[in-house]
């Protein structure tokens, strides 16, 4: 039986994603995975069934911190503005220490051709409808705001705003300085 080579494991991980987010992920390819890596192709192969499991599995892993991060946050504070506070200020300093995981969500949430895994589907729906309940226990959150208005503002506008950042559309003033409080404050007055 093979040994699983830890630090051929972490370069492919690290190849992935800056392939994906040079590329897309429907111009990324198993082949320029692993040159970025310095692994054969067969090494992938041998690894994940194809570029898609290898991608999806990254995906999953690092969606799993950053979602068990939120399941943690939504009972430990008590509003939801808090809540939505801690997981702007995550969002920040996870673009400051790991911005290439960064530019790989959003990469991969504005291409249709990958297709969200169900997990990651039912955690954000999850996400969702904790902050509704929270948000209705404390007065934060309208009856008639729906989980899916929830969804679509919150995460909907820190991945745009991301994505205009790296783009160069929003000033790194306005991203660092102002775009949580705003995010934040555009959320809790929609939700109301």
């Amino acid at each position: 039986m093979r040994r699983t080579d830890t630090d051929k494991i972490e370069r492919v991980k690290r190849a992935t994603i800056r392939t994906v987010v040079e590329k897309g992920y429907f111009g990324a390819t198993i082949s320029m995975i692993a040159k970025e890596a310095d692994v054969s192709d067969g090494y992938l192969y041998r690894h994940y069934k194809n570029k898609s499991e290898l991608v999806e599995s990254l995906f999953i892993e690092n969606k799993d911190k950053f979602h068990d991060f939120i399941f943690e946050t939504i009972p430990a504070k008590p509003t939801v503005r808090e809540v939505l506070e801690n997981i702007c200020n995550f969002i920040l300093q996870s673009y400051e220490t790991q911005p290439d995981l960064i530019h790989f969500y959003v990469v991969l949430a504005h291409d249709h051709s990958f297709e969200f895994p169900d997990k990651v589907r039912r955690d954000i729906r999850h996400i969702g409808e904790l902050l509704q309940e929270k948000g209705r226990r404390t007065g934060e959150v309208g009856e008639s705001t729906e989980v899916e208005d929830i969804l679509v503002s919150f995460f909907g506008l820190q991945g745009k705003m991301l994505e205009m950042y790296q783009r160069g559309i929003v000033s790194e003033n306005y991203f660092r300085n102002k775009a949580k409080t705003r995010i934040i404050e555009l959320c809790t007055k929609a939700w109301a």
